[in-house]
């Protein structure tokens, strides 16, 4: 089973009527805190974004030249911070590491 689904699992065990109020600057920095820790690294290229978000090479290259996605130029290739892609995967409902 993918990661994701035993993330909500565990979720929905921890907290069966719905998740308690949060603050979404400090879910996004908790986030952002858990992924930078999982993957060793603070920016996140194509390669990783595929292994994140769960979704093929294409979609990972077309969201990344999206007017929408928090990108950063550096050189010639184009990464996202951590905060930025919690932040954003949060802003977007997403959850994290989705899997077939």
């Amino acid at each position: 089973m993918g990661d994701s689904f035993m993330h909500r699992a565990r979720m929905a065990d921890l907290y069966p009527d719905g998740l308690p109020n949060v603050d979404l600057s400090v879910a996004v920095a908790l986030e952002a805190e858990r992924l930078a820790s999982k993957y060793g690294k603070d920016t996140f290229d194509c390669e990783a974004l595929i292994s994140i978000l769960g979704v093929g090479r294409n979609n990972v290259r077309d969201l990344m030249r999206s007017n929408h996605f928090p990108t950063l130029a550096i050189g010639g290739r184009k990464v996202v911070s951590a905060i930025a892609l919690a932040k954003w995967m949060m802003a977007n409902d997403l959850p994290p590491a989705t899997s077939c």
